[in-house]
């Protein structure tokens, strides 16, 4: 009898070890005034970026975006005060 309990109590034992799950590795890229066909992972053609083309083909891409206004304002605050 003494078997079998410690047996039932080493099969509990054993079933209640806890796995932590994988966490999944998150990139967001947040860029201003992006052209799509600059990256290549988009059918662009302006530039080649093999590194992005490879996260974006093995992970997941965000496609349908939605502005309500194409001209950014931080790049085109205070721009008569720039020098060039």
């Amino acid at each position: 009898m003494k078997k079998i309990c410690f047996l039932i109590s080493i099969f509990f034992v054993l079933g209640c070890q806890t796995q932590t799950p994988e966490r999944p590795n998150v990139v967001f890229f947040l860029v201003d005034d992006h052209v799509l066909k600059a990256v290549s992972s988009y059918e662009g053609s302006l530039i080649e970026t093999p590194n992005l083309d490879r996260i974006a083909n093995n992970g997941m891409r965000f496609d349908a975006v939605c502005v309500t206004n194409a001209i950014c304002a931080p790049i085109n605050r205070k721009s008569s005060r720039w020098v060039i």
